[in-house]
C-alpha cells in the first residue's frame, strides 16, 4: 500500500503543477471567462465518464496494468497541453487528462484489495492524506514554475514538470508495485452496465454513493465561491485565501491519515460517516453566520474535520459492500458521483451566490448537509453494515 499511496501523492502533484497557470494559458489562447470555466468542468466531465470504466476493467484485468495505462495515458495529455495551439487543443488535453484521472478509483480499490476490514478505513485515510498532500505540493510548484506576471507567464515548464513527476510515478508503479490477491469477478456477458456497475445491484452502495455525491457537492460549491465571499464579507486577497486552504490541507492530512483510523476502530464507520457529516453541517452553517475571523476559524475546522472523516468512512463502506473483485467498479461508481457533484456544486453555488445572497452557498449547504445526516441514519438503520 505504501507505494500505491506515493504514486497517488505524485500524481496528484502533477495534475496541481497544472492549475496555477491554466487560466492564463487558456487567455492567452483567445479564451473567454465563461470559455475558462467551461474548460476547467472539462476535467470533471471526462472524469465521471470514465471512472466507472477504468474501475470494471481493473476487476477484470487487475489494478496494476489499468493504473500504469492510465498514468502513461496523463503524460500524454500533459504533452497534448505542452503543445497545444488553440483553445480546443486546451479543451482536448484538458478532457484526456480527466479521463486518465478516472484512474482514482482504481488506486481506491487497490487499497481496498489489500486492506482488511477493520484497517480499510484508515487506508482510505491514507489515500484521502496522499491526495491533499499532492494537491498542496503540486499548485505551489506549478506557481513557481509559471512565474507572477500573467504576461509573461512560462506556460511549457509546468506542463515539463508535470510530465516529469507523473513519469516518475510510472516508473515507481512499474517496478514497485505488486498485482494484489484478489477473486475474479464473474463473468457478466456483454451488458456494460452489468459488467461494469455491479454496485447498482446494492441499494445500501447506492445510497453510500448518494451521501459520498453529497458531501462532495457541498464542500464543491464552497470552495468555488470562497474566494468571493471572503472578498466581500471579510475584503480578503489571494493571499489569505492561499494561507487558509493551505492550513485546512495540512489540517485535513492529519485528520485523514491520523485520526480517522482510530476513531473508526472505537466507533464504527456508520458512527463515523454520521459525525463527519454533522460535522460539515456545523461547518457551513458557520462560515455563513461569519463576519470575522473569531467565527471562521472554527467553522473552517468543522468543515475539515467533517470531510475528513466522512469520506474515508464512506470509502471504507463502500468497499464493504461488494466482493473485492468488484471494489473497482463501486468506486468507479463513487468517483463518476464525485465527478458528477464536482460539476453541479460550482454551477450551482455560483447561481446562488450571484442572484440569492452572499451566504446562500454555505446555508444551502448546511441545510443539505444536515438532510444528508438524517438520511445516513435511515440508511444504516435499514442496512446495518457489518464494519
Amino acid at each position: 500500500m505504501p507505494v500505491v499511496l506515493l504514486i497517488v501523492a505524485i500524481d496528484m502533484m502533477g495534475f496541481g503543477i497544472i492549475i496555477p497557470m491554466l487560466p492564463f494559458y487558456a487567455e492567452s489562447h483567445g479564451a473567454n471567462p465563461q470559455q475558462v470555466a467551461l474548460l476547467m468542468t472539462t476535467f470533471s466531465a471526462a472524469q465521471l465518464l470514465t471512472s466507472p470504466l477504468w474501475g470494471g476493467l481493473s476487476d477484470r484485468w487487475g489494478r496494476k496494468p489499468i493504473l500504469l495505462a492510465t498514468l502513461a495515458g496523463g503524460i500524454g495529455a500533459y504533452l497534448l497541453l505542452l503543445h497545444a495551439q488553440s483553445l480546443t487543443d486546451l479543451v482536448i488535453a484538458r478532457a484526456a487528462a480527466g479521463a486518465m484521472a478516472g484512474n482514482l478509483a482504481v488506486a481506491q480499490a487497490y487499497i481496498a484489495d489489500v486492506t482488511a476490514p477493520e484497517d480499510r478505513t484508515r487506508g482510505m485515510g491514507l489515500f484521502g492524506a496522499a491526495l491533499s498532500v499532492g494537491f498542496v505540493a503540486g499548485p505551489a510548484v506549478g506557481g513557481v514554475l509559471a512565474g507572477m506576471d500573467p504576461a509573461e507567464a512560462d506556460f511549457a515548464a509546468p506542463p515539463i514538470a508535470a510530465i516529469g513527476v507523473s513519469g516518475v510515478a510510472l516508473v515507481l508503479g512499474t517496478i514497485s508495485m505488486r498485482e494484489p490477491a484478489r477473486r475474479r469477478p464473474p463473468d457478466n456477458g456483454r451488458n456494460p452496465v452489468r459488467r461494469l456497475l455491479p454496485a447498482f445491484a446494492s441499494a445500501f452502495c447506492a445510497g453510500l454513493v448518494l451521501l459520498y455525491f453529497g458531501v462532495t457537492l457541498v464542500f464543491a460549491g464552497m470552495e468555488s465561491t470562497f474566494a468571493l465571499w471572503s472578498e466581500r464579507v471579510l475584503q480578503w486577497g489571494p493571499m489569505q485565501n492561499g494561507y487558509l486552504f493551505a492550513g485546512a490541507s495540512v489540517l485535513g492530512v492529519l485528520v485523514q491519515g491520523v485520526l480517522v483510523g482510530r476513531l473508526a476502530s472505537r466507533i464504527g464507520n456508520p458512527a463515523t460517516t454520521g459525525i463527519g457529516i454533522v460535522l460539515v453541517a456545523f461547518g457551513m452553517g458557520g462560515i455563513a453566520a461569519s463576519t470575522d475571523l473569531v467565527l471562521l476559524m472554527p467553522s473552517t475546522v468543522a468543515l475539515v474535520f467533517g470531510l475528513g472523516l466522512a469520506n474515508p468512512a464512506l470509502g471504507a463502506l463502500i468497499a464493504g459492500t461488494v466482493s473485492s473483485g468488484n471494489a473497482g467498479a463501486a468506486f468507479g461508481l463513487a468517483q463518476s458521483a464525485a465527478a458528477f457533484a464536482r460539476i453541479v456544486g460550482p454551477a450551482v453555488a455560483g447561481a446562488g451566490f450571484h442572484h440569492v445572497s452572499l451566504t446562500w452557498p454555505y446555508t444551502a449547504g448546511a441545510v443539505f448537509a444536515a438532510a444528508m445526516a438524517i438520511g445516513a441514519l435511515v440508511l444504516f438503520k435499514r442496512y446495518p453494515p457489518g464494519n
